[in-house]
Parts: structure tokens; sequence; C-alpha cells
């Protein structure tokens, strides 16, 4: 059982070191919301922007959407 987890370990510590010396581009404060582009509301215009990150020199990498909706209180 030692044995198995360690090697788990091993693999997983291995994969993380590998994935922090790939370089990314980075594509900032993309608007999403069709009524943004048109300079209606200002609060659009600040919050419904996402920003993409993807390794360069690389293809057939996985993708991860994160949504933060917000009201995460306690």
């Amino acid at each position: 059982m030692k044995k198995i987890f360690l090697s788990i370990f091993t693999l997983l510590f291995g994969i993380i070191v590998y994935a922090q010396k790939l370089e990314y581009n980075t594509k900032s404060n993309i608007q999403y919301y069709s009524d943004a582009i048109n300079k209606i509301d200002a609060y659009i215009n600040e919050r419904c922007i996402l920003d993409i990150y993807y390794p360069k020199n690389s293809s057939g990498f996985p993708i991860v959407v994160w949504f933060h909706t917000g009201g995460l209180t306690s």
C-alpha cells in the first residue's frame, strides 16, 4: 500500500513540476456579453470579461473552465 501511495505521489509531483516549466500565452479582458460590446452598462463592461491562459508550443492540452459567480461568504 505504501509503494502504491508513493508511486502516485511521485507521479503527481512530477506532473506538477513539469506543468510549472511550461510557458503560457495570456489573453485578458475578453468581453463575452453582447451588450458589453455596445457599452450600454458600466457594470457589465467591468464584470463580464474573461481571461484565457494557454500553453505556448503545445497542442492537445486539457481545458479547465472555472466559473465563479460570487456569493461565497463562508
